[in-house]
C-alpha cells in the first residue's frame, strides 16, 4: 500500500506542476481532462480528510466523469467547475475542513463567472501548488501533517503560487479565455449561432468577419480570435 501511494504521490506531484505554471493553458486546451482531474481530486480531497478509500472511488469517479463530460461539450461550464474544484480542494487540504473548501471553492467560483482568465490563473496555481507539498509530504512517508510543518508548507505553498501565477500571466499576456465573464461569453454564443457563420465558419459577410474555426466575431480582433485562441498568422 505504501508503495502505491508514492507512485500516486509522484504522479500528482507532475499534474500539481503542470497546474501550478501551465494551468491556464491546460484548461483552455484539454478541458476535458482538466474537467476529469477537478472531480476526482474533490474526490481525493474527501477521502483524505475522512480517510476513506471507498468516497475517493466512488466520488472521484462520479464527479470526474460529469466535470469531464460537462467541460467537453461547454467550455464556461468547465471553467466554472474546474475552479470551483481547485477552490474547494486547496481548501479543505490547507485547512483539513470540507466546509472551509468549500466556501472557499465556491468564492472561487463566483470570482471566475466574472473574470474568466484571472480566475483561472489563480485557482490553477493555489491548486498547483498545495497539491506539490501535500504530495510530497506523502511521498516522504508523511501521513499527517504536524502544525510546525504546516506552517512550512504554507510558505511554500505561497512562494509556489507567486512563481505560478507570474508565470502564466507572462506566457498568456496577449491571450483571452473566450469573452472576459459568463455572460459575456453566452450573449457572444447566442449572437454568433444566430448566423450561418457559426454552422459554416468559413463562410463571411462583406461587413463582418468570422474565425474560420469556432464562427467568433474577429471583425475588430487581430492576430487570435478571442475565443478560441485560433492564430490568424499561423
Amino acid at each position: 500500500m505504501d508503495v502505491l501511494i508514492r507512485i500516486f504521490a509522484a504522479v500528482t506531484i507532475i499534474i500539481g506542476a503542470m497546474e501550478c505554471f501551465v494551468g491556464y493553458r491546460s484548461i483552455k486546451s484539454f478541458p476535458c481532462l482538466i474537467g476529469i482531474i477537478a472531480g476526482v481530486s474533490v474526490g481525493c480531497a474527501v477521502g483524505i480528510i475522512s480517510s476513506s478509500v471507498i468516497a475517493v472511488m466512488v466520488i472521484g469517479a462520479l464527479l470526474g466523469g460529469i466535470f469531464g463530460i460537462g467541460a467537453y461539450l461547454w467550455n464556461a461550464f468547465g471553467i466554472i467547475v474546474i475552479a470551483i474544484c481547485f477552490g474547494m480542494v486547496s481548501g479543505s487540504l490547507l485547512f483539513s475542513n470540507m466546509i472551509v473548501g468549500t466556501v472557499i471553492g465556491i468564492t472561487t467560483g463566483i470570482f471566475t463567472l466574472f473574470c474568466y482568465k484571472i480566475g483561472t490563473v489563480i485557482s490553477s496555481s493555489v491548486f498547483g501548488s498545495v497539491v506539490i507539498v501535500f504530495s510530497a509530504f506523502a511521498l516522504m512517508g508523511e501521513k499527517s501533517v504536524s502544525d510546525e510543518m504546516l506552517i512550512y508548507a504554507l510558505v511554500i505553498c505561497a512562494l509556489a503560487t507567486v512563481v505560478g501565477i507570474a508565470c502564466q500571466f507572462l506566457s498568456t499576456f496577449y491571450d483571452d479565455f473566450e469573452q472576459y465573464n459568463i455572460f459575456e461569453t453566452i450573449g457572444d454564443r447566442a449572437e454568433s449561432e444566430s448566423f450561418s457563420e457559426k454552422r459554416y465558419p468559413g463562410l463571411q459577410r462583406a461587413y463582418r468577419n468570422y474565425c474560420i474555426r469556432c464562427g467568433s466575431d474577429i471583425s475588430v480582433n487581430n492576430g487570435k480570435c478571442p475565443r478560441c485562441g485560433f492564430n490568424f498568422d499561423d
